[in-house]
């Protein structure tokens, strides 16, 4: 729904409305999204959804994940199907709000650390015009914060080690949530983007993806859609701002 609405399909168009009917109806109770199943009040109450950071059993990682639930909520928004106002993105907002720490970051169910959370909802909020909302706010200085010293952002392989899909998620809320691209931590973020390309052009996947407490993996279509969805949004914000 997002790559529809980005080559100009509106909600008039009848495959982004069923699509979008369909991420209604796989809309948790509480207002996120999960990766596999719509969960319910009852699925809920089990004892595995509750437990805390990545899970060796797989049934937790069918639980809210805030990475999920942020592309859904761009793919609404977006795709012009709800407003931000709309109930779906109000009780998505609240659970964004919900799960948010007291520093700023948001947690998730799919990659390592917290920029990869924080980052998603930062981009969903900007998305639908949440860009000054209060978790929008907390998300932007979160990342200034945890930005490391050479631009780029990661604390999923420890903290100061900077990867690529971390950083690209970081770029890409900031941009949504209306960073000006000359602001000096979203310049040197799109920098290091642009200077840790490899030889041919492309970037280097890091293993940071989760899908059990033993098994991680990296996909190198992750890191480079990532990458170049950043790198157009910054250099479509800089034309813009020209």
């Amino acid at each position: 729904m997002i790559a529809l609405a980005g080559d100009g399909a509106t909600i008039d168009d009848n495959q982004v409305r069923r699509g979008t009917e369909w991420l209604l109806r796989q809309q948790n109770y509480d207002g996120s999204w999960s990766c596999f199943a719509q969960v319910g009040r009852i699925a809920a109450m089990d004892p595995s959804f509750a437990m805390v950071g990545k899970a060796r059993s797989p049934k937790v990682l069918y639980g809210p994940c805030a990475v999920m639930s942020a592309e859904a909520f761009s793919a609404l928004a977006l795709s012009g199907r709800c407003r931000s106002d709309d109930e779906p993105l109000r009780k998505a907002y609240a659970w964004f709000a919900k799960v948010q720490r007291a520093d700023g970051a948001i947690e998730n169910k799919w990659y390592l650390g917290q920029v990869c959370g924080t980052g998603s909802v930062l981009r969903a909020l900007g998305d639908a015009g949440l860009g000054d909302s209060p978790v929008a706010r907390r998300c932007v200085s979160w990342l200034r914060l945890n930005q490391n010293d050479d631009g780029g952002w990661g604390d999923a392989l420890g903290r100061g080690h900077s990867t690529v899909e971390e950083t690209a998620m970081a770029v890409l809320g900031l941009c949504a949530a209306g960073v000006t691209p000359d602001t000096p931590m979203l310049a040197r973020g799109a920098r290091w983007l642009v200077d840790n390309r490899n030889t041919e052009g492309l970037w280097q996947p890091s293993l940071l993806g989760v899908y059990f407490l033993e098994l991680l993996y990296r996909h190198d279509h992750t890191a480079n859609g990532y990458a170049l969805q950043a790198l157009a949004r910054y250099r479509e914000q800089a034309r813009r701002t020209a």
